[in-house]
């Protein structure tokens, strides 16, 4: 039995084998105690600032054209043809003719403000997306400005024929920013369902301080943005060669404002799907304001003594695999995370297994069995002393394979 991993231009990319309303709208977050003691409800209002069905015959001044490259740096270029359309929602074409990464997105004219207590949010529904060729991004964006020196692209992404699937690039001045190249896979979202180039609806939920993307309301990263002002959100097409071809179609944004009343809890980091092998140990963690008291709930039954921002998870079991989240609340109030997974890998006696996991500079490989190298995916050899988990800088590589054996 053999289990392949493929690590591309440094980065895993390939794959494992084996306009307004005036209406506010009040959000409830609850949790009912094992007690069944009725408990007050952090309240929000969310205010729309603006929304766009695409069903006008044109683009709505509310979105400006950028047919900047990918990379914005002086050096890069790239050209070829953008274009439009309006057919139940809208339809982005882009063919690249010369240059590498080459296209085009549509921004929000207007920058918004954000805060801890006034977060913004931005929805999109991208109903379809293809490409034809080596490579292509089918992405939403934040910038701050222009985005010369703040932005984050998050995309559906394929490069050099492989599907890479739903990964990020960000430029924010903080250590880890990767503005170009290959993103940064967000590993719950490597899931069957949301690979399929289809219909999903993605969201970004920023405070000032980070940007929490979803995909279909699944977590898949939650990363530091520092920005507060002049905020513009789009959405956009790139091709990675010349003569690829790249389409997709939007529908159903919107822009919205949740605003927190004064000293309620507000949860400002949420926790983040894990996977780990048996035996292992892990930590949820969430961040919050105002927060005077933590309950941990799993599968939503409350786990005894689990009171603090941290959870441990020791030496874990099949039993431990499933849904957790924390209530964060004071006497104002309460307010829920977001649900994250724990997904507990277990080897049978006998099998082989490699899983992964990324940081911002390494790519870390658990395994059982022997672990193989390969440069072309063709010729294989041992790495004899690596033990699990064995470590990847990346970048160090411009090509590398990997694969457990029996």
């Amino acid at each position: 039995m053999k289990i392949l991993l493929s690590l591309l231009i440094g980065v895993l990319v390939g794959t494992v084998s084996l306009q307004a309303s005036e209406s506010p709208v009040t959000l409830l977050s609850s949790m009912k105690l094992d007690s069944e003691e009725e408990v007050r409800l952090a309240a929000s209002e969310r205010v729309v600032l603006f929304e766009d069905d695409f069903t006008e015959p044109e683009m709505s001044e509310a979105w400006t054209l950028d047919e900047r490259p990918f990379d914005l740096s002086e050096e890069s270029e790239a050209n070829g043809v953008f274009s439009y359309y309006i057919e139940q929602g809208v339809i982005l074409d882009y063919q690249l003719k010369s240059g590498n990464w080459g296209g085009g997105a549509y921004l929000s004219t207007t920058g918004y403000t954000a805060s801890v207590t006034k977060p913004l949010i931005f929805e999109i529904r991208r109903s379809v997306y293809s490409l034809l060729g080596e490579g292509a991004r089918c992405s939403v964006l934040i910038y701050q400005g222009d985005g010369s020196e703040r932005r984050i692209h998050f995309s559906d992404m394929n490069e050099g024929e492989h599907q890479i699937g739903w990964c990020y690039n960000r430029l924010s001045g903080e250590s880890g920013d990767n503005p170009v190249g290959t993103g940064i896979v967000m590993e719950t979202l490597q899931q069957e369902e949301l690979l399929n180039y289809g219909d999903h609806t993605v969201k970004m939920v920023v405070n000032g301080v980070s940007v929490d993307f979803y995909v279909d309301d699944i977590l898949g990263a939650s990363i530091d943005f520092p920005v507060t002002e002049d905020i513009h959100f789009g959405f956009g097409v790139y091709a990675q060669e010349p003569d690829d071809m790249t389409y997709a179609i939007f529908q159903e944004a919107s822009i919205s404002q949740e605003i927190y009343e004064e000293g309620f809890p507000i949860i400002t980091t949420q926790p983040l799907s894990q996977k780990a092998k048996a035996g292992e140990t892990i930590a949820l963690s969430v961040e919050a304001l105002n927060a005077e008291f933590y309950q941990w709930y799993k599968d939503e039954t409350a786990i005894e003594g689990a009171t603090n921002a941290v959870l441990q998870l020791e030496a874990i079991s099949q039993e431990d695999a499933g849904s957790y989240l924390v209530e964060v609340g004071n006497d104002l109030g309460t307010v829920n995370s977001v649900p994250a997974t724990v997904t507990v890998i277990s080897s049978p006696a006998g099998e082989v297994s490699l899983e992964y996991t990324y940081t911002e500079e390494s790519l870390i490989l658990s395994f059982t069995g022997t672990l193989q190298v390969s440069e072309d995916g063709i010729n294989w050899s041992d790495l004899t002393s690596a033990q699990s988990p064995y470590t990847v800088k990346i970048g160090e590589k411009s090509r590398q394979f990997f694969r457990a054996v029996n």
